[in-house]
């Protein structure tokens, strides 16, 4: 058996330099702030384009011999929505938004709500949340009265929303079958809370 060898031949000099003395000083300082709790809900101002109302949503023109009724000037698949509520939320805690009807004399079981998947802004572009939204997938759902029930809970992508906040779009439409003739309201109240 044979073995390689390789031989280094390193050379080195030394020299010597004299030492130098240094002094160093260190100033540190603490950045504090304290950012203020925002958790809230308020509706997207209308444009006609894309969100079509706010606070009030009319059907004034309501022929009983239909199956659906969709309020004044909108048309199905016009790809607009009826309503539009902003959710903000920087607590970092799930939150849950709620509809119910909670005042008017409407009879039970006539409104219906459609909520698509709401969408988040995030800083450049509008992005699709990953949240639940009930139920899945949409359709048309009666609105409870006298109780509200959950329609949406905050998902990874949206749970700290702040400041754009997450953008739910909601559509409605009225049950004409066996409503009087006569004039309705309805009050539908939206609820955002950490509480399911």
């Amino acid at each position: 058996m044979k073995a390689l060898v390789v031989v280094f031949n390193i050379a080195m000099s030394l020299a010597f330099m004299p030492l130098q003395a240094y002094a160093a000083v260190t100033a540190s300082q603490q950045a504090r702030a304290t950012a203020s709790s925002n958790f809230m809900a308020e509706f997207y101002q209308p444009d006609g384009a894309h969100i079509v109302y706010s606070t009030n949503v009319p059907f004034t023109n309501v022929d009983p011999t239909q199956s659906f009724i969709l309020p004044d000037g909108r048309a199905v698949n016009d790809g607009k929505s009826d309503v539009g509520i902003y959710c903000k939320s920087n607590l970092n805690l799930t939150w849950y938004l709620k509809i119910g009807v909670t005042g008017g004399n409407l009879p039970d079981n006539k409104l219906k709500y459609y909520l698509s998947q709401p969408t988040v802004w995030d800083g450049s572009a509008s992005i699709t949340t990953n949240g639940a939204i009930t139920p899945d997938p949409p359709d048309w759902t009666v609105i409870p009265k006298g109780m509200s029930t959950t329609i949406y809970q905050s998902g990874s992508n949206d749970t700290v929303n702040t400041p754009f906040g997450t953008l739910a779009t909601i559509n409605f439409q009225l049950d004409p079958e066996g409503i009087p003739g006569g004039t309705y309201m309805a009050i539908v109240t939206y609820t955002v809370t950490t509480s399911p």
